[in-house]
């Protein structure tokens, strides 16, 4: 599903300014993480995501859906910024993320 998006989003004039805002954002706020799971810190992140920016963006969203409590409590920065970028949260499904 990550590819897929990642693949579809195209951050030109034609697109959504929020959506590319979002990815920004979460961007800058993984830099550190996926630093250290490149570093072979594989507490939380599978090792497959250190491979790459896109596989590490694959990596959150698995963990984003598989794991958001565990997610939320060890990043909750990157967590919140995939909330903003799918605009919903699986933690609370009632709230509303557009920024």
């Amino acid at each position: 599903m990550a590819h897929a998006f990642k693949l579809t989003l195209r951050c030109d004039t034609n697109s959504s300014h929020r959506i590319c805002k979002n990815i920004s954002q979460w961007k800058n706020n993984s830099k550190t993480a996926f630093q250290k799971l490149q570093e072979g810190d594989t507490s939380f992140f599978r090792r497959y995501g250190a491979t790459n920016m896109d596989e590490f963006c694959a990596v959150n969203v698995e963990c984003f859906f598989e794991k958001p409590e565990e997610f939320m409590h060890r990043y909750p920065e990157i967590y919140m910024a995939l909330c903003k970028v799918f605009n919903q949260n699986p933690l609370n499904s009632e709230k509303n993320y557009a920024v």
